[in-house]
Parts: C-alpha cells; sequence; structure tokens
C-alpha cells in the first residue's frame, strides 16, 4: 500500500512538470516560475508530504529560478527549503515569471487580482492543479491554461 501511495505522488509531480514544458517548452532552466501554496492543503502550515515541495525539488533540478508564496507555511517550508525565494506578497512572487503553478488549494488565491498578475508576469502560463479558477475565465483574460483541472487531488 505505502508502495502504492508514493508511486501515485510521484505520478503528480511528474504530471505538473510535463504540463509546465508543454506549455513553456522543454527547457526551464534560468526561467522564473512562482508558485501558489506550499503547505500539503489548505488550512494548515503543515509542509511535509507537500506535493509542491516535490515539485520545487524536480524544477531545481532543471535549474528553475522558484518564487513560491503561501499564506501561513512559508516559515515551515523555508526550514526544508532554504535555498528559494519567498514572498509574502503574492503579486512580488509573480513579477517575471514563465509560469505560476497553484498547489494547494487556498481560498484566498480565487479572490486575487489575475487581471494585475497577468501584467506582472513575463508570460501569462497558469497551471492550477486544485480547479480553483474558472479556466473559461482565465482564458479570456489571456491566461494559457493546459491541463487546469484536478490534476491534484485535494489533501
Amino acid at each position: 500500500m505505502l508502495n502504492s501511495v508514493l508511486e501515485k505522488n510521484e505520478y503528480q509531480v511528474r504530471q505538473v512538470i510535463t504540463k509546465l514544458k508543454e506549455l513553456t517548452g522543454n527547457i526551464l532552466s534560468r526561467e522564473i516560475i512562482a508558485i501558489f501554496g506550499l503547505a500539503f492543503k489548505a488550512g494548515t502550515n503543515d509542509v511535509r508530504n507537500s506535493v509542491s515541495l516535490r515539485v520545487i525539488e524536480q524544477l531545481e533540478k532543471e535549474g528553475v529560478v522558484i518564487r513560491a508564496h503561501d499564506p501561513v507555511a512559508i516559515p515551515e517550508a523555508k526550514k526544508i527549503k532554504p535555498g528559494i525565494e519567498y514572498c509574502e506578497d503574492p503579486y512580488e512572487a509573480v513579477n517575471q515569471a514563465r509560469a505560476l503553478l497553484i498547489l494547494t488549494e487556498w481560498p484566498v488565491f480565487q479572490e486575487l487580482d489575475y487581471s494585475r498578475i497577468k501584467e506582472r508576469m513575463g508570460s501569462p502560463v497558469l497551471i492550477d492543479g486544485k480547479n480553483l479558477l474558472p479556466p473559461e475565465r482565465m482564458k479570456k483574460m489571456g491566461f494559457t491554461c493546459l491541463g487546469t483541472g484536478r490534476i491534484l487531488p485535494d489533501g
């Protein structure tokens, strides 16, 4: 059973990376990628077994510059991943980003000004791993959204 859980977790990480590469090209080195959500689920600062941290680990291997935002889990994430850039302000996290990955289902992410986010990004690419945002609305705003939907299960 444990092997099954580990395989599922690794599949989730591969899905996010694959979708990111589909939208941005296979070369991610030195690209800025913004990540919203570090906790393994909304409502907690617990980052143990967080898909976000596993995605970050893979992106680091690709040479990606990561800017991460989470409403409460930044202090805990810093203990595990001290070498990435953490942003208290979500709008700062997306500045010049090649893509935005939403990996935790925080309701506050639904309330953000995505027009402002799009303006700050270097490229309006969005992967919403928790199906928080309406894909048609995001596309109308000019975002490229591939694979939006529940590519990641709830914690």
